[in-house]
């Protein structure tokens, strides 16, 4: 038979499956816990660093323009430039596609 603290674990289970939570059902043997990934690592700016700088630089697109940041040596000068050049491979591509 199981006992008060089983059921009350019992019925917060339920409690949060009725807030859109994940709802399991077993006996009352089984224990059950919940893993959570640790987020600020897994979103962290350095993961994703020489990714997104990778990206950019095919894209042509200056680093500063979108972090705000000149980490790859970018400056303002640079970021306009960079800006224009893009600006006219998107406006040709559409006017490509639209063709």
């Amino acid at each position: 038979m199981p006992d008060i603290t089983q059921l009350n674990a019992v019925n917060s289970l339920f409690k949060k499956a009725m807030t859109g939570a994940a709802l399991a059902t077993t006996n009352h043997l089984c224990k059950a816990e919940v893993i959570q990934p640790d987020l600020n690592e897994m979103f962290s700016d350095d993961k994703y660093k020489d990714v997104n700088a990778e990206i950019l630089s095919a894209g042509g697109i200056s680093g500063i323009i979108v972090s705000g940041r000149a980490g790859d040596g970018s400056n303002f000068a640079s970021a306009q430039v960079s800006m224009q050049t893009a600006a006219m491979r998107i406006k040709r591509a559409r006017d490509d596609f639209c063709e």
